[in-house]
């Protein structure tokens, strides 16, 4: 599809179905109505952050996938929390408390994004 359509189409169409999902789950659940009061100022934070944060960087990482594979692309966004946690070992240094066992899951998936090219380039997947 993302030969055929037009990345900010495509973004569209993702954008309300997760919309129409969220909406008649909490329809589902009875939480519709809770808590839907915005002020202003969350508002304007919620377009900011919707519009500029999610739709357009959804709209640029569907354009990307024309250039590159759908494996590059959902790697690179997977690997958010990775930089994540290497952003803030440079900002906190010492003083992040993170459990032995978030390490350990953190090498897991870096094993795992680190392994599959060589596998890839010696299997001939």
């Amino acid at each position: 599809m993302v030969k055929k359509a037009s990345p900010t189409i495509i973004t569209f169409y993702e954008m309300i179905g997760a919309f129409l999902v969220v909406s008649i789950m909490l329809a589902v659940v009875g939480q519709f109505d809770q808590q839907l009061y915005l002020s202003q100022s969350d508002f304007l934070y919620l377009l900011l952050l919707g519009g500029l944060c999610t739709a357009f960087a959804y709209v640029l990482g569907v354009a990307v996938m024309k250039e590159l594979s759908a494996f590059t692309v959902a790697l690179t966004t997977n690997l958010e929390p990775v930089y994540g946690i290497i952003l803030a070992l440079m900002i906190f240094g010492h003083r992040e408390a993170m459990s032995t066992g978030f390490y350990f899951g953190a090498i897991i998936i870096l094993g795992a994004v680190f392994i599959y090219p060589y596998l890839k380039t010696k299997l001939k997947w």
